[in-house]
């Protein structure tokens, strides 16, 4: 039997985890990063699979999950890498779990949104 440290487990949820790197963060600091930013993605595709069948923009998925603290971009920057499909099937070989619809909802700043949903 092998022993698991915390970040070999968490290693198992880097499947839906694409942190990008802009601000050059190294060593434990950018894994750090990437490990939450797999949760975060994690949170969102969990939020879908409750909700099949719906659509939702970026700011309902975030105040649906109730992330004050999160940055709206992240939620975003989430939904992205979950309805990316050349990024899942690079990585994966299989499609990417969300995706857009041609549906639109008005966000809180007056523009239009898309939204997304489970496939």
């Amino acid at each position: 039997m092998t022993d698991y440290t915390l970040f070999d487990q968490l290693e198992v949820m880097r499947p839906i985890n694409k942190f990008h790197n802009t601000t050059g963060f190294k060593g434990a600091e950018l894994k750090r990063r990437e490990l939450k930013s797999g949760t975060q993605n994690e949170g969102i595709l969990k939020f879908f699979q409750r909700n099949p069948g719906l659509v939702f923009s970026p700011e309902e998925v975030w105040k649906a999950m109730r992330l004050p603290t999160t940055p709206l971009t992240s939620i975003r920057r989430g939904i992205s890498d979950l309805s990316n499909n050349k990024m899942y099937q690079k990585m994966f070989g299989e499609d990417a779990p969300l995706e857009k619809t041609q549906y639109k909802k008005l966000g809180s700043y007056g523009e239009m949104c898309y939204t997304w949903r489970l496939k």
